[in-house]
């Protein structure tokens, strides 16, 4: 028997300062928290953790600070099969509730049952009666002793680590690079758990992108500067440092240790767990939120009775899938009047309702008159100042073109196909997805990676072109390494205000150079932050920055959106 709680009642607390209950019902293993910036979701984290946290811990202490006058929470959970102390009941299983009214420094704890109101057995001189209060609830109960909260914020990280023997990971991801290196070092702990189970699940959500055949933690540094580094090794490729890699393969990792390792320390064996994240699409393009979300359902639905895992998002990738999975519910958070409130989502105009109030619109989910589609969303951010540039704004993102993103090696996925049904006149292969499904209007953006001028693109990218051009669909490759080469020292050197050696730094620019090496003055882990930089250069370029072929590629892509939505010059 799942024997936690299955409801949370609240009022009064934070945004939700509405005179009745608001009500969230997680008696299904997923529960979506959906709704825009600021609307309450992290708030109801807020409450969740409060309740199940440890009554002794810093972090449930600094909860019950916000908590004011006025707020009550009720606890709806199922009593497992037992007489309780002081109160008649009967056995089985049944529904009860549990309230908790605050009242200043304590919290005072009371119990349904038939219809009527128990206080539970606490002294009220206790100052610090919402400490004593939770442990009688504990101790009658039996149920939050039971269950381990862990929580995941959405600004986390993981990064290089002193050597620690707390083993606690924290809600931003600290702590995390010391719990590996104790799983995979010392010899209490089962280091298969990084080295097979962690790499195992990391793979199957990364695969076909990428595939990891080994993870490591060393130590990096000398003397009071030594630090333990996450290291993976990648099939084909050399190893490198966790910390320099992108923060998407961060949250996924981070997501990896909380589900599989968390739970076999000492402290947390026999407990039921409640995972709360926050905003795990973050810096994850749309094919690898899917493989998340679907890796989370898998994940849930065959721990059921053991797990309950709440998400708060925007990514209308979600809605799609928990929507369609019987073991998850949805609660759309949203504001009125100024006073937030949450409502349970049971049909699919529920579903329309929450695009709404996120503001996605139907050209954001695959109905633009065109598709743009480019490697990463730092590619759309030049390639929509550029289109501004030399059309005046005549073309409005989302109306008139829609840019989507496949994720570098997962180019090799997509495929042009069925064009007026005639598919025996393209290359047909099974399990790849048809671009034109998507969309009947698309052009494609790929960085060419050469080196030298003479160097010739990969075989995949071939593929893609012959197919695109075939059919009179636009194919731009670029004409440098990759679309940051088009970019000018003036633009870079406008964005930070630097008086840099324009002539050095145009020097290794270069159309073949690599752009990290030549950002470096600027940006030492470039590649952390691609869309940062992107989002301070490119309101720097103007009409006399474009180079190479740039210009000739942003006019042919001008006249394709033009012939997409039928407008005349």
């Amino acid at each position: 028997m799942f024997d936690k709680i299955y409801k949370l009642r609240f009022k009064n607390y934070k945004c939700f300062t509405c005179s009745s209950f608001e009500e969230i019902d997680f008696s299904k293993p997923l529960n979506l928290l959906i709704g825009k910036n600021n609307s309450g979701k992290s708030t109801i984290l807020d409450l969740l953790q409060y309740v199940y946290l440890d009554n002794k811990s810093e972090e449930r202490y600094e909860l019950h600070k916000l908590i004011e006058d006025g707020t009550e929470l009720q606890i709806g959970y199922v009593l497992p099969e037992e007489n309780t102390d002081n109160l008649t009941l009967s056995k089985g299983i049944e529904l009860a509730w549990c309230r908790a009214v605050t009242h200043a420094e304590y919290l005072e704890f009371i119990l349904v049952q038939d219809g009527c109101w128990h206080p539970v057995d606490i002294n009220p001189d206790n100052k610090r009666l919402f400490e004593s209060g939770v442990k009688s609830v504990n101790r009658k109960f039996s149920v939050l002793n039971k269950v381990c909260f862990r929580r995941m914020n959405a600004d986390r990280d993981i990064v290089q680590e002193k050597e620690k023997d707390n083993l606690n990971v924290k809600a931003n991801g600290d702590g995390t690079t010391n719990l590996i290196r104790r799983f995979i070092n010392d010899a209490d702990y089962k280091e298969n758990l990084v080295e097979e189970t962690l790499l195992t699940e990391l793979n199957k959500i990364m695969e076909p992108d990428v595939s990891f055949e080994r993870i490591r933690v060393q130590q990096i540094g000398e003397g009071n500067s030594k630090k333990w580094e996450v290291f993976l090794k990648e099939k084909g490729q050399n190893r490198y440092a966790l910390s320099q890699t992108g923060s998407g393969l961060k949250t996924i990792i981070l997501m990896l240790v909380n589900l599989y390792l968390l739970p076999v320390l000492p402290e947390n064996k026999k407990k039921h767990f409640v995972f709360a994240f926050e905003e795990l699409e973050n810096n994850l393009h749309p094919a690898l939120q899917r493989r998340v979300f679907n890796y989370l359902c898998e994940y849930a639905d065959a721990r059921k009775n053991d797990v309950r895992i709440f998400l708060t998002t925007h990514s209308h990738v979600a809605i799609n899938i928990f929507s369609k999975n019987k073991n998850a519910s949805i609660h759309h958070v949203f504001k009125v009047n100024g006073i937030s409130v949450v409502r349970q989502i049971n049909s699919y105009f529920g579903n329309v309702e929450i695009l709404e109030d996120l503001d996605i619109q139907p050209s954001d989910i695959l109905q633009a008159n065109g598709i743009i589609w480019v490697e990463g969303p730092s590619d759309r951010i030049y390639i929509k100042r550029w289109l501004d540039l030399l059309t005046g704004g005549r073309f409005k993102e989302g109306q008139h073109y829609q840019f989507l993103y496949y994720g570098g090696k997962l180019l090799s996925h997509y495929e042009l196909g069925g064009i007026g049904g005639q598919e025996d006149d393209v290359t047909i292969t099974k399990g790849l997805i048809n671009i034109l499904t998507t969309n009947r209007h698309a052009a494609i953006v790929m960085d060419s990676d050469k080196r030298k001028s003479f160097d010739t693109i990969n075989h995949t990218k071939q593929q893609v072109q012959e197919e695109f051009e075939k059919h009179g669909f636009m194919c731009w490759i670029t004409e440098g390494k990759e679309i940051e080469n088009y970019l000018t020292a003036k633009s870079i050197n406008g964005a930070y205000e630097k008086k840099d050696s324009t002539e050095k730094l145009e020097k290794d620019i270069g159309k073949y150079n690599l752009f990290p090496k030549y950002i470096k003055v600027f940006e030492k882990n470039f590649s952390n932050v691609k869309v940062d930089f992107a989002k301070k250069v490119a309101p720097c370029i103007t009409e006399n920055d474009f180079r190479y072929d740039l210009k000739e590629q942003i006019e042919k892509l001008a006249n394709n959106i033009e012939m997409w939505n039928k407008m005349e010059r």
